[in-house]
Order: structure tokens, then C-alpha cells, then sequence
């Protein structure tokens, strides 16, 4: 099951990347796009299977050129997102993140596990507000390849504005794939796992803190 999964995702990833090299004009309606938006769809959700969540999920996606396939619980109200670019040929799998105003809630140990899994596969953490952490927290900012340092920043900065953390696009985590790299499939699925293993953690973590209150 899985193996076929994966199979036909990569066979309909390989033509719909084809297909738009050749006429990278085709609007949604094309067929070869359709078919990549099914397997992508299919391929999302053994990534969420996988991770036995006692949840459930609503699926859809969106994007032109960036196809985002999106997963999104039911319980939390959080969203994963399987995208692909055909123009740099990138596979990403990323959150956003939420209900950030309980971050301080959040298990040190955790906190340090999920970084530490973080840094071994190259998860990276985006502000969203580019430039912001850098401009009041420089010190913050010296190493930027530190995913802990800049999400810290970030939740500083969040937590110095009034009613900030409830209208704050704090940022997101995400995995970026070079599919032309020498990496099977099967390898990003299952490194698409852990990420959704560790990234509803984090979130369920954060929402449980909330639905507390």
C-alpha cells in the first residue's frame, strides 16, 4: 500500500514537472496537474496516517505554479502543508504555527527534544515578520542559523505588543526537499513523517494550553 502510494506520486510528480517545462503555462483544468493534485492528496494523507493521531483531518489545496496540499485538523484547527514549486523543483512540508500566545506553557525537555530533531533533519523555522526580530532583538539575530534563537526572538517581540499573540502571524516550520537530489521518495516520506509527527506535537501542545484556560 504504501510502496504504491509512493510509486504513483512519484510517477505523477515526474510528468506534471515534465509537463510544465514543456508548457509551464497550464492552467489548473490540465490533466496531468489534476492527477499530481490526487497523488499529492493521497500521498499527504499516509503522512498523517502514519502519526495515529487521535484527530481528524480536512484536506484541500491551492496554488498556481506553488501547489499547496493542506491537512487540517479538526481539534486543533492546525494546518500542515505538503507544497511543491516546480520552478526550483522543491518539495516542502511545513506549519504554521499556532496559538502562540502559550508558548511559555511549553516543557523545556520538549522544547529541546523538538529543536534537537530540528537541527538532525534540517527543519527550519521562518519568521513571518521579516526583519522585525533583527531590528529590536540584534543579539537574537547574531546567529541566524539557530532555529531556537530566531523562534525565541520572534515570541519576544510578539509578547512586548498589546493583544499581539491573537492577531500575530508568527511563522511557521518547514522541511524543503531538493527532488532532484540523490534522495528516494520512500526517504522524504518518511522524513515528511517525522515532521508531522513533531510538528502536531508542537501545535497540540500550544492548543491543549489554550483549551485549558
Amino acid at each position: 500500500m504504501k510502496d504504491n502510494i509512493i510509486n504513483n506520486f512519484t510517477k505523477a510528480l515526474n510528468e506534471y514537472t515534465y509537463s510544465q517545462s514543456i508548457t509551464p503555462s497550464k492552467m489548473v483544468t490540465d490533466n496531468t496537474h489534476l492527477e499530481f493534485i490526487r497523488c499529492a492528496t493521497i500521498f499527504l494523507e499516509a503522512i498523517v496516517k502514519k502519526g495515529k493521531f487521535k484527530d481528524e483531518f480536512e484536506y484541500t489545496y491551492s496554488g498556481g505554479y506553488f501547489i499547496h496540499i493542506n491537512a487540517k485538523s479538526t481539534k486543533t484547527d492546525s494546518k500542515f502543508h505538503l507544497g511543491y514549486c516546480g520552478v526550483f523543483g522543491e518539495l516542502v512540508f511545513s506549519t504554521d504555527i499556532t496559538n502562540v500566545i502559550n508558548v511559555h506553557s511549553l516543557n523545556e525537555e520538549f522544547l529541546l527534544d523538538f529543536f534537537s530533531v530540528a537541527n538532525k533533519h534540517n527543519i527550519k523555522y521562518y519568521e513571518s515578520e521579516s526583519g522585525m526580530t533583527e531590528i529590536k532583538h540584534p543579539q537574537l539575530r547574531r546567529r541566524k542559523n539557530s532555529n531556537l534563537l530566531r523562534f525565541m526572538g520572534n515570541y519576544f517581540l510578539a509578547s512586548e505588543e498589546d493583544n499581539v499573540f491573537h492577531n500575530y502571524c508568527f511563522g511557521q516550520f518547514d522541511k524543503t526537499w531538493m527532488v532532484t537530489e540523490d534522495k528516494t521518495m520512500e526517504d522524504i516520506f518518511d522524513e515528511a513523517c517525522i515532521c508531522m509527527k513533531w510538528f502536531y506535537k508542537f501545535n497540540y501542545h500550544l492548543w491543549k494550553a489554550e483549551s485549558k484556560k
